[in-house]
């Protein structure tokens, strides 16, 4: 599996092997900063915790992870490397993973990592009382033991061939102990992790600052710190850089890159990723529990022409929920446009005067998302599709969401951080997964998440994967419209920073030139 975009110069970290691909950042440009100056990436959302454990969106884990690391993450090729673990064994049965962790490592608050970190933070995610949304993260780690300080045994209830893709998710990182102690469920505001940056200030809906950490084991950070700067209009962020409030903005849209090529003192980035955006359906909520309507709507939505029109030719056309690419799997066929079958399965579901819903989107969160939204209303009209649009800012999105009975169909995405099938298709297609907002249940597919789950030999789980896949595309619980690049913009006075195939932003290398 090829994760590579480009490449940024590497820190001591990265050269060991230890974190993903990217697309790096970086051009010749004269001096206008400092190592003094706090780097600022304008974005269009804020974060809604930096306790990794209740992590569940991409702004939350971009900067959390600036906080907190995982024992092990991707190398360059898709193989596994250590991070906070140097290096792991399995055991002959499957299920004992021993690893041996790094020595000399401090959490921000001065305490050591140490094998009980490591056993504090994951039964932290499992333990009921936490009340993590992502708990179910780490269901298939039955036991913790600390053999010594630097050697920590995980336990699987049977093998779980996603062991290792699990544990780079960021949900799994590790917190100091002292400090979720300290602070009980108040840790999001006051997190110690052993990250390349720590929490400075946090302005709820306005900025969130990091100190770079001058004793970080990978290699002190070559600026003061990081502000994310909340910037939820899409040509704001364009302003904002090029009058030089900002060093890095995101989600650019397609109809700004014209003017960001011309401009002078910015730099262009496309970067590939592993998201998934979709039009969601809530199975459970008419008129969407007619798995009639929902395969009516697959075929009135044209995802060539959104990409074409809409994206400018930025974007790949979906073949299914996930990817099949990053999982290494045969591409399959998206639903074809045809607006004639698409009102015909209308009128065989009950539905020949059409059908009337609202759509929830969002705003500045997914690449050009208004415009999406509405090029979808205008493609599904001829079919019989009466589409009102709401627009609301992410936090009421989530919260309508995870109510799971107030949007029957909603704009949403699924990223695969962990390059890795098994985290997707147990969050939101599994019955009950914690992201499964659309209440889609399938008993034949939840057999198959499980039974990929202790297939140990690629072969088999790769056929397994690729039948679970086909199962959602037949069903239509959601809508794949496209796998979205990443656009990114930064100011040429920037060197550095990385950006990886999993949206995860590595600052720890960046600089002012």
């Amino acid at each position: 599996m090829d994760m590579t975009a480009t490449i940024s110069r590497r820190r001591a970290l990265q050269s060991a092997g230890a974190l993903a691909i990217a697309a790096g950042i970086g051009g010749p440009a004269r001096a206008q900063a400092s190592k003094n100056t706090y780097l600022i990436y304008a974005t269009g959302a804020d974060a809604s915790t930096l306790d990794p454990h209740f992590s569940t969106d991409l702004r939350t884990r971009r900067v959390a992870m600036q906080i907190h690391e995982t024992l092990v993450a991707r190398a360059p090729d898709g193989n596994f490397a250590g991070l906070l673990a140097e290096s792991w064994e399995t055991a002959a049965d499957g299920v004992s993973w021993t690893f041996k962790l790094r020595k000399g490592i401090k959490f921000h608050d001065g305490s050591n990592f140490d094998a009980e970190a490591v056993r504090f933070s994951l039964e932290r995610l499992k333990d009921p009382a936490t009340g993590s949304p992502r708990r179910s993260m780490g269901e298939q780690i039955a036991a913790v033991e600390v053999v010594d300080p630097l050697t920590v045994v995980i336990k699987t209830p049977r093998p779980y061939a996603a062991l290792l893709a699990q544990l780079t998710m960021e949900n799994l990182g590790i917190v100091s102990p002292a400090a979720a102690k300290k602070h009980g469920k108040d840790y999001g505001r006051s997190p110690a992790g052993t990250g390349p940056f720590k929490l400075a200030e946090w302005r709820p809906g306005e900025r969130i600052r990091l100190d770079s950490n001058a004793d970080y084991w990978g290699g002190s950070p070559k600026i003061r710190g990081l502000e994310f700067r909340v910037v939820p209009e899409d040509s704001a962020r364009i302003l904002v850089l090029l009058s030089g409030e900002a060093h890095l903005i995101d989600n650019i849209t397609p109809a700004m890159l014209p003017r960001l090529e011309k401009a002078p003192n910015a730099q262009l980035i496309t970067a590939m990723s592993q998201r998934t955006v979709y039009f969601g359906l809530n199975t459970k909520m008419a008129p969407f529990d007619n798995p009639k309507v929902r395969q009516a709507l697959a075929h009135a939505i044209d995802t060539r022409a959104l990409i074409k029109h809409v994206m400018n030719g930025k974007g790949d056309v979906s073949r299914s929920f996930i990817d099949p690419s990053i999982l290494g799997l045969p591409a399959s066929t998206p639903y074809e446009y045809d607006p004639a079958k698409s009102k015909k399965l209308l009128e065989e579901a009950g539905f020949k005067d059409g059908v009337a819903f609202d759509f929830y989107h969002t705003l500045g969160i997914y690449l050009n998302d208004r415009a999406v939204s509405e090029a979808i209303q205008a493609q599904a009209a001829p079919a019989g599709f009466k589409i009102s649009l709401k627009t609301v800012d992410f936090p009421t999105h989530l919260s309508m969401l995870r109510a799971r009975d107030r949007a029957a169909a909603y704009m949403l995405s699924e990223g695969s951080p962990t390059a890795d099938a098994d985290v997707s298709l147990n969050l939101v297609m599994k019955t009950g997964g914690p992201s499964n907002y659309g209440n889609y249940s399938n008993p034949a597919l939840d057999a198959l998440i499980e039974q990929q789950r202790t297939q140990l030999e690629p072969a088999a789980r790769n056929a397994t994967v690729a039948e679970a896949l086909k199962t959602i595309s037949e069903d239509v619980p959601l809508i794949p419209l496209f796998y979205s690049p990443q656009l990114f913009a930064a100011a040429k006075t920037v060197d550095g920073i990385v950006i990886k195939r999993n949206e995860f932003i590595d600052f720890n290398g960046a600089r002012f030139v």
